[in-house]
């Protein structure tokens, strides 16, 4: 009974970081597309008013790398893409040692049952199981890690391309207006 509550509760943990990520990943990628449409268009916006006559309309281009600087702070604030990440990163941990425990329990069951099976083979099938299980686990860790590096950089590139220039660029705009 220990065993099935404890089992319980991890597929409880892990099946909530995976509900919780849903919500933050759909989130933190509409607010990257938006950001990322809005720095197209800020920086299009200079050249679009230098190619159509008329009115200056650059300073419309400042608003759209301002408005793109601050869907990357509502995300940094509320921490949707790094919790996002940790949620992925925990449900795989949680998934992996839960792993680990179904089977070192599945060995314990064998090594008590060994009265009428060949203990070295349950042991052995057993061993090779968790072995794959293991290095499945590892090569999902690895990859998860991999995209969570390249995501972060990746947000970082954005933050620096449309919010750290966008300030001193909107400040100089309104200066020379």
């Amino acid at each position: 009974q220990l065993y099935r509550y404890a089992e319980g509760r991890a597929i409880e943990a892990t099946d909530w970081y995976l509900q919780d990520k849903r919500g933050k990943r759909s989130w933190s990628r509409g607010l990257r597309l938006v950001a990322i449409l809005l720095v197209i268009a800020g920086g299009l916006q200079p050249l679009l008013d230098a190619a159509a006559p008329g009115t200056g309309r650059t300073a419309w281009g400042y608003v759209l790398l301002a408005l793109a600087a601050a869907c990357i702070a509502f995300d940094r604030f509320f921490g949707l893409s790094s919790g996002w990440m940790r949620s992925m990163t925990t449900a795989q941990a949680l998934e992996r040692r839960l792993g680990q425990l179904q089977y070192d329990w599945a060995l314990e069951c064998a090594r008590s049952a060994a009265r009428t099976v060949d203990p070295k083979q349950a042991q052995t099938r057993l061993t090779l199981l968790r072995a794959f299980a293991d290095d499945m686990a590892a090569l999902m860790q690895q990859e998860t890690a991999e995209w969570v590096l390249e995501f972060q950089s990746d947000l970082l590139h954005l933050e620096r391309s449309s919010g750290g220039g966008s300030g001193s660029v909107a400040l100089q705009g309104t200066a020379e207006s």
